[in-house]
């Protein structure tokens, strides 16, 4: 597609105009006819620019640019140009097929080497297709011949598997596709397939896709997720070869220029914006997004440049009349739910272990903050310390403190307690805390679970442990002069001493059965919802 770019055009004395005008303007060319019998191995092709109100009448190839350089010299305004084997044996044919024609071919009629020409070019790419009276697939010169061995190749060719055929024959009028061994008509060769085989893959998931055209189908998640595997060879493609066929989409940033993080970026805030997802279905589909456009391996540190992390923290946000949170772009919505509210920090954890008189200073608040369930609270304790004191090396690499760049207003039913920000030891040598909470009665409800945990040491007395669905620790949240913000991730006690009843819990939060506990309404900045996709 557009953005594929290679070789195209270099080393070669062709020098494009720059399109001028309107967004609206593009090339076409017309395959000049060979001037004699023989077949004249020199392709000759003419260029010009036309806009749209010209009203041109004009075919657009849809086809697969490949990997090999570009080896084959055409003529392009009598200038050298060069293009691929691929599309120089598409021209050959449509020379003697189709002569006279304007055509719209990406690889010629977009200057590769011009990112802002490519950008907007392809922010135009629906309509390109979309206006085009034809749309012609050209799978290759050697589905040309009349060879039925030739129907199952061509079912698992690589053509098909493409992210930009989507929008390309999902705007098409008509489509035609050069096959055995001439042109046939899309709905003729569809019938010919389901005849003589009975794949569901190749051109007959696009038959299923085309038939959604003006269905939900069409929406950009959607898209996303029917399409998480198609090819590219550029990440951005990804998305930006989808948005011109969705139906959600105008106005969809498009620019090469961006890193992949700022189109996951854009992409996440683009949804959640669209669509009052839940905070689970936002968590979801920011891990799809990760996948389709990020590479496994690729951890925050990577992906996210330093100046983030030495970015001033900024307000952001205002509340409603009806308790939503409006919303400023790059930012997204979360509706985590509060497990409690840290009253007390303990020691890290070994030290709570190995110093005694830190163990008796520690049970003491322990018998102060739960006088009601204080033999439940004791037991829970107990299971922490023994498994600390049995684990050679305790697993808190999921503890960390996120550091969110933004604070935003916020809308809660939790009566949280307001405590001084500085009460209490604090500690930057530790990089661990042990803590007691309360929930939101103001002590802790009659279940054996959720009392105490371990944060990382930039936590405070008066932060909120929270749950988010499909997120595979608690997060702390501050909450300070009516704004809230994440500050960490933490663990809490069950999870260390692994008792069935921690799975059942995080099955029933992850199913959102938060039943008998406050949600906190806020929003937290692109790389924040990042790092919290990355807990899995």
């Amino acid at each position: 597609m557009a953005l594929e770019q290679q070789e195209y055009g270099r080393g070669v004395d062709f020098c494009y105009e720059p399109l001028k005008g309107p967004s609206d303007t593009i090339r076409l060319i017309v395959i000049e006819p060979t001037n004699s019998d023989a077949d004249d191995p020199i392709i000759t092709c003419s260029i010009s620019h036309m806009r749209f109100d010209q009203r041109p009448q004009y075919e657009a190839l849809s086809y697969m640019w490949g990997d090999e350089p570009a080896t084959r010299r055409i003529l392009l305004n009598g200038k050298g140009f060069l293009i691929k084997q691929h599309l120089y044996d598409a021209l050959h044919f449509f020379r003697r097929q189709k002569p006279g024609i304007l055509y719209w071919i990406d690889a010629i009629c977009i200057n590769q080497d011009d990112v802002s020409e490519r950008n907007s070019q392809v922010r135009i790419m629906p309509h390109i297709y979309g206006r085009a009276q034809t749309v012609v697939i050209w799978l290759g010169k050697r589905y040309l011949e009349a060879n039925r061995e030739l129907w199952e190749p061509m079912l698992d060719d690589g053509y098909w598997q493409r992210v930009w055929i989507i929008q390309e024959l999902g705007k098409a009028r008509k489509i035609e596709i050069c096959f055995s061994p001439s042109i046939r008509t899309w709905s003729d060769f569809i019938i010919q397939v389901e005849k003589d085989s009975t794949s569901t893959h190749g051109p007959m998931r696009l038959k299923s896709q085309l038939a959604a055209k003006y269905k939900d189908g069409h929406t950009l998640r959607r898209l996303l997720e029917t399409h998480k595997d198609a090819k590219c060879k550029i990440p951005h493609d990804k998305v930006y070869g989808l948005v011109g066929l969705a139906t959600d989409c105008r106005g969809f940033p498009v620019d090469y220029n961006k890193s992949i993080f700022e189109v996951w970026k854009d992409t996440m805030t683009w949804v959640t914006w669209n669509y009052r997802m839940s905070t689970k279905d936002t968590v979801t589909f920011g891990r799809l997004a990760k996948e389709i456009l990020i590479e496994s391996n690729v951890g925050i540190t990577t992906i996210i440049p330093k100046e983030y992390h030495e970015s001033p923290i900024r307000r952001s946000g205002d509340i409603t009349f009806f308790g939503d949170i409006t919303m400023e772009m790059g930012t997204i919505s979360i509706q985590p739910y509060v497990l409690g509210q840290i009253v007390h920090l303990g020691p890290p954890p070994n030290i709570l272990v190995d110093n005694l008189e830190e163990t008796d200073r520690w049970m003491k608040e322990i018998q102060e903050n739960y006088p009601i369930n204080n033999g439940a609270a004791n037991w829970e304790n107990d299971q922490l310390i023994d498994a600390i004191f049995n684990t050679k090396e305790l697993d808190l690499s999921m503890v960390s403190g996120i550091s969110s760049r933004i604070r935003s207003r916020f809308a809660t039913g939790f009566p949280f307690k307001t405590y001084d920000p500085y009460y209490g030891p604090k500690t930057t040598a530790k990089p661990y805390r042990t803590f007691q909470m309360h929930d939101h009665k103001g002590k802790t409800s009659d279940s054996q679970l959720c009392r105490l945990g371990i944060a990382p040491g930039e936590a405070q007395r008066g932060d909120l442990v929270c749950w988010v669905p499909n997120i595979a620790r608690a997060i702390l949240v501050r909450l300070m002069d009516g704004y809230a913000q994440v500050i960490g991730t933490s663990i809490l006690a069950h999870e260390v001493f692994s008792i069935p009843e921690h799975n059942k819990l995080v099955k029933r939060f992850n199913d959102g059965d938060f039943s008998d506990s406050k949600d906190i309404r806020f929003t937290v900045d692109a790389e924040t919802a990042y790092a919290l996709i990355l807990l899995v």
